[in-house]
Parts: structure tokens; sequence; C-alpha cells
């Protein structure tokens, strides 16, 4: 039914339309179609419910297998249409009020992502807490954030949700949050330009571990480019910026643990090439200049972790382990 009305749709003409209607069709097939993804979203909830479901998947990680290698879905936007599945479920969902907004038209699935996110960084404790009404502090969020997503655009809420810690422990006494550990996490996503993209967070204790880490590695090092007439010692600058040096620290933090060994890990970490003889051959024939350009090949070879990757890459520098592919 609803890909025949998406059909008559596609098929009627828009001229026949007044300026109201046009307004009017737009309004409602903008509903429908929060509706129909609210409606989307409590499946994909309900495969989390059934272990079985997707044979070999992990426990916990049903949904988002069935989405990635079944709809060949992101891995990334897998995993925030499972979070907000299962924030929006009837059944133990944080945000039932959200989830009727979003159901009746009311609201869209950006801000449904938006109150996701605001959810996942508060302390648990601060949610589960109850006032004199009984009323608990994730009910008053889910309140608030209903009633800014009917009335604001997902950006603006955005900010605005920002604040809500503020409202919440406004004199900042109790940020302690004992299941902090739980919520940690990484996303690890090859976009489309082949640059590994990095989101998560870290518990405290292991946050001052990694940016004690990445502190240490991004220092700029003191290279001398050379004396000047007096007998000085020239330095070369370092231009990177912060960030930048951030990235390099963290390859360089890496390219250590490639390098070290570990007892419970008896076999090292390997960066994984498959080529054919053709590939390596033609990279032998033609090897890449020192600013990274040349390097003939017979098409890309595919690493393992990033995807496809030219004879010019690094990464073909790195690599460790190469299997030839006949």
């Amino acid at each position: 039914m609803i890909r025949e009305g998406a059909a008559l749709v596609a098929r009627a003409g828009l001229w026949s339309l007044s300026d109201a209607d046009l307004r009017e069709a737009v309004r409602e097939g903008h509903a429908v179609t929060g509706a129909v993804e609210s409606a989307w979203l409590g499946l994909v909830a309900g495969l989390d419910a059934r272990p079985d479901v997707v044979p070999g998947a992990r426990p916990g990680r049903v949904a988002a297998t069935f989405l990635v290698h079944g709809l060949r879905v992101a891995a990334g936007k897998a995993a925030t249409d499972v979070a907000g599945a299962h924030a929006l479920d009837p059944e133990g969902g944080v945000l039932p009020g959200l989830a009727t907004a979003f159901a009746a038209g009311e609201v869209s699935r950006a801000h449904v992502d938006v109150a996701v996110r605001v959810m996942r960084r508060l302390p648990s404790h601060l949610l589960t807490r109850v006032d004199e009404h009984g009323t608990s502090n994730a009910e008053r969020l889910d309140a608030f954030l209903t009633e800014q997503s009917r009335v604001l655009a997902p950006p603006v809420t955005d900010r605005l949700a920002a604040r809500v810690l503020d409202h919440l422990d406004p004199d900042r006494l109790d940020r302690f949050d004992p299941l902090a550990y739980q919520r940690r996490e990484l996303t690890a996503v090859v976009d489309s330009t082949g640059m590994l993209v990095l989101r998560g967070q870290c518990d405290p204790a292991g946050g001052a571990v990694v940016r004690a880490a990445l502190e240490h590695f991004a220092a700029s090092p003191a290279r001398p480019a050379g004396q000047t007439e007096d007998g000085q010692t020239v330095l070369v600058p370092d231009d990177r910026s912060r960030a930048q040096r951030y990235a390099d620290a963290l390859v360089a933090v890496c390219r250590q643990a490639l390098s070290s060994t570990d007892p419970a890990r008896p076999h090292p970490s390997q960066i994984l090439i498959v080529t054919t003889p053709e590939q390596v051959a033609a990279a032998r024939a033609h090897p890449p200049s020192p600013g990274g350009t040349g390097g003939a090949s017979a098409g890309p070879a595919e690493c393992v972790q990033t995807g496809p990757i030219g004879a010019a890459s690094s990464v073909a520098g790195s690599a460790t382990v190469c299997s030839s592919a006949s």
C-alpha cells in the first residue's frame, strides 16, 4: 500500500495543485514519512529482542549485523538506527514522549538523533534521580526535548540541549558517574575517500591514559636545521595544527603497538594487503616518488583494514604482511 501510494504521488501532476494544496501535500508527506520510519525503527528494535533471528550475530549486535550485512547499511548509520530504535521502544525506551511525537509526524528523525545523543551523554545516575513528585530526570528530559523539537530545528535543539546538564546539576557537585565505564565506545569507519573516521568516548580513567599518551607523542620534536653564523642552532618549526599532531600521535602509538609483543596475544598485529603478482611487478617497476606520485600499477590493491589503495599509498610501506592473489 505504501509503495502504491508513493508511485501514485510520483505520477501526479503537481501543476494541478494550488500553492496551498502543494504546501499541505508536503506537510502530509513529511508526517507520513515520520510514521513509516517510526514503525521501521520498531521493527529494528524487535530484531535485537530475538538473538537467533540472524545466524552468527553476537548478542546485542543482532539488528546492527542485519542492517550492515543484510541491507548494506553503513556501519555508522546502522549504529545510529539501532540506538534510535531502542530509545523509542515503547517497552523500556528512554524517550516515550518523543516516540509518540515522531510517530505522529510532529518531529523529524534528526530530532530523534539529537535526543538520543543527549541521553547518552548524561550520567545515568542523574537520569534516574527523581524529584519530590516522583518524576525522574529522564522523564523530564524526554518531555523537554519533545516540546523543543516540535518548535525548533534539530541544530537549535542540539545547542539548547547542551545546557541540560547545567539544569540537572547546576552546581556541578555530582558529575561522577559510577557507570561511565559502561558508556565507553569507539567507532572506526572508512569513508568514501579512504579516510578513517573515528568517533568515541572513554571513561575518566581510560581518558586520562589516552590523553597522556597523545600529549606525549604529539609533542613537537626539536629538529635542528643548521646553525647561524654565531653558532646558534636553528630549529625547524612544527607547522602542524593541534588536531594534526593528535592524529599523528595516535598513528605513532599504534605503530609502536604493532611492533610490540604481548604474551596474551601471541600473534602479532598485522596490516594485510591483498594484491596480484601483476600489481607487485608494476609497483616494483615504477616505485612512487618521494612526493607520493607515480607508482603505476595494474589496478588498486586492497588493504583489509581500509579498503582499496594505490601503489603510492604509504599504507603499503607499513604493511607487515602482503598476500599475493592469482
